[in-house]
């Protein structure tokens, strides 16, 4: 693809609860099918790993095990993984939840979960992210939020103008499943901007339900692809340049 377009693929599938060998494993399978149809850009559904159990952190450092096969999965496909860790940063008392883009020559940038979902006691434990982080890929800027995120649209507010794609890495329950597919729908129409949401399947330890509809918007709202429950990836085409004709076309930003 030419600069300013990209093809994006979400891996939706069911995370084994606590078991890092056993998802590895099975990320890395749809990560190679994501490689076989020519994706730049990978994403992981939240903390792809372990699953989320903020109770249980076995934080994660840039030499770990976890980044260590991201890396590997990003040489051997020569394109970029995205994906959510517990991390213990050198620079922070307590671990982060952190996005890291992963290229097959090492980090290209992370950000750490702007705001934790308290109501599951994650806020208790990690520490929030400060910083947005926009990452360039191929001419097209990804910019990372995730799950819980999602639900406040000053944090895509404040980076909509730099980004044209943005990622939502999610451990979204099957309870709230409609709010998932309408906030996704209203931040592409509110930013102008592409958004993939990339959510898990299956139950977790604690029996919670995750019905995926793991989805990708246009900057218009239209749904461009989504799946329900099932495993597999979800592929779309992201193109930089449509979302430039479409800022100065409908300049809403200047009504801001």
């Amino acid at each position: 693809m030419s600069s300013g377009q990209l093809r994006v693929a979400g891996i939706q599938i069911g995370t084994v609860w606590n078991d890092v060998s056993a998802n590895l494993a099975a990320n890395e399978v749809w990560i190679n099918r994501a490689g076989d149809y020519d994706a730049g850009l990978v994403v992981l559904s939240e903390l792809f790993s372990t699953g989320f159990i903020p109770e249980h952190i076995e934080a994660q450092r840039e030499d770990g095990q976890v980044l260590s096969w991201m890396q590997t999965q990003a040489a051997a496909n020569d394109l970029v993984v995205a994906a959510t860790v517990f991390m213990q940063r050198a620079d922070r008392e307590r671990p982060t939840n952190t996005c890291v883009f992963m290229g097959p020559d090492g980090i290209l940038g992370m950000y750490d979960k702007a705001r934790p979902f308290s109501l599951a006691g994650e806020g208790a434990l990690i520490e929030a992210g400060t910083q947005p982080l926009t990452v360039d890929i191929d001419g097209v800027r990804v910019t990372p939020f995730v799950c819980y995120d999602l639900r406040f649209p000053g944090l895509f507010w404040n980076t909509a103008l730099t980004t044209d794609l943005f990622i939502i890495p999610a451990n979204w329950p099957s309870s709230r499943a409609e709010q998932w597919t309408a906030l996704l729908r209203a931040r592409a129409i509110e930013t102008q901007a592409y958004v993939l949401g990339v959510n898990r399947i299956g139950a977790d330890g604690n029996h919670i339900r995750h019905s995926g509809q793991s989805a990708v918007f246009d900057p218009i709202g239209n749904q461009v692809v989504a799946f329900g429950e099932q495993e597999g990836l979800v592929i779309a085409d992201v193109d930089a340049n449509r979302v430039e004709r479409l800022r100065e076309q409908f300049p809403i930003r200047n009504d801001r």
